[in-house]
């Protein structure tokens, strides 16, 4: 994947109702970092990109990731791809020996806060009208079953 197929991914985002999540930030500079410093998982269908995700798991110290974004196509949102996408991103850091995951997401994003919280996520912080959740790991919860893992 290239920096400009992402940051279009992202515009285009940008541009649907509740999806603007990226206040005051270059798009192309944005998928510019992820795609030069995150670890990224892409699930495609054929040359289409159905949901993808960037994460940090570099901090050898804290032993704890960042989820910096994560992102289902519209037409897959309620498939339950999303969970099979962050199972891999918790796989990869209970792998890796990570302690603790993190991300941060706008405080009026019901929609993904409910579905962070259904997946063993809790609220720790807030910040700037965003709320900072955080899951142990590794995760004590059965692996994945789509039938009961829907956003919404």
């Amino acid at each position: 994947m290239m920096a400009h197929e992402l940051a279009a991914i992202l515009r285009e985002e940008h541009l649907r109702p509740y999806g603007d999540f990226f206040h005051g930030v270059d798009l192309e500079t944005y998928a510019d970092k992820l795609l030069r410093n995150a670890e990224l998982l892409v699930h495609y269908r054929g040359s289409e990109v159905l949901s993808l995700a960037a994460f940090y798991c570099n901090d050898a110290e804290t032993l704890c990731g960042f989820l910096s974004l994560m992102w289902v196509s519209p037409e897959e949102r309620g498939s339950g791809i999303a969970c099979v996408l962050l199972d891999e991103i918790i796989s990869v850091m209970e792998v890796r020996r990570f302690h603790y995951l993190k991300l941060e997401v706008l405080a009026d994003n019901h929609r993904a806060i409910n579905f962070y919280r259904r997946q063993g996520f809790e609220v720790i912080d807030n910040k700037n009208g965003a709320l900072i959740m955080g899951m142990v790991l590794p995760r004590r919860r059965p692996p994945f079953r789509m039938p009961n893992c829907e956003l919404g």
